[in-house]
């Protein structure tokens, strides 16, 4: 069964959650919450399912809405990866709510970015999944944890889910901040890492997969004969050569390990 994941933008807004209701570690309000109360509408969450008939050899796909009453507010530009075991972990991202403002102005949308990390878990093959806020947006004098983010790319390798640079566009305005760090998120204890910094500097709108023996590979827009390889030993990106006609640089891409 292939699962993919993600919050949707969608006219039919789901009902409120009631207190006490949540499958999370944490409230509604907690998770939804960015320094103050954005009036954010929970918004239904899609899976999209592969079966196999084994008698046919037929595969068929079609989307289901998640049956949790808990997902992930609206959001762009996060990051997601999922485990062996076919957890996905969700992280960060652009908020995107609505203004609430007087019914005869235009419908107003705004957004902020956020750290926040979100885990899904099927249930059962046809039961479903859950999603649960593993941590809520952090207060900014949090070091402990990624800042917000979006534009960022993750992957998971041993039990940790890497977290590579990204953007930050605050203040609205200055154009931001491209970020260089490298943050490793313990899968057992939700505690997070800081490591060293990505060769080559600060990076945004770049791509990390994994290969089938669990190497982990990142392209970004200065890959031009070569690629970032994750060391686990070391703990740390390098430099990784390599032959034959490379693409273009790029950003904004998309890439997936075959084999």
């Amino acid at each position: 069964e292939l699962q993919i994941c993600e919050p949707i933008l969608s006219a039919l807004a789901s009902p409120p959650v009631a207190a006490g209701t949540q499958p999370s570690l944490f409230s509604t309000r907690d998770c939804y919450e960015a320094g103050t109360d954005l009036g954010l509408t929970m918004q239904p969450a899609l899976v999209l399912v592969l079966s196999m008939s084994a008698a046919r050899g037929a595969a068929t796909l079609g989307w289901r809405a998640s049956p949790s009453q808990l997902a992930p507010p609206p959001r762009s530009g996060h990051a997601a990866a999922s485990d062996t075991a076919g957890t996905v972990w969700l992280f960060g991202g652009y908020y995107e709510y609505t203004l609430d403002l007087p019914r005869h102005l235009p419908i107003a949308k705004e957004r902020v970015p956020t750290n926040d990390l979100w885990r899904y878990e099927e249930i059962g093959r046809y039961a479903g999944g859950e999603w649960a806020c593993v941590q809520p947006v952090s207060p900014d004098d949090d070091l402990s944890r990624p800042p917000p983010r979006l534009c960022s790319a993750a992957a998971i390798v041993g039990g940790e889910l890497l977290l590579f640079g990204g953007w930050d566009p605050r203040p609205a305005g200055t154009g931001g901040k491209i970020l260089a760090d490298v943050w490793a998120l313990d899968l057992a204890s939700d505690a997070w890492e800081r490591l060293a910094d990505m060769p080559g500097g600060p990076t945004s709108r770049h791509v990390a997969c994994t290969l089938g023996d669990g190497t982990l590979l990142v392209h970004t827009h200065r890959c031009k004969d070569s690629l970032l390889r994750w060391d686990p030993s070391a703990r740390t990106l390098v430099e990784q050569p390599t032959s034959g006609t490379a693409p273009s640089p790029r950003g904004l891409h998309a890439a997936a390990g075959l084999g």
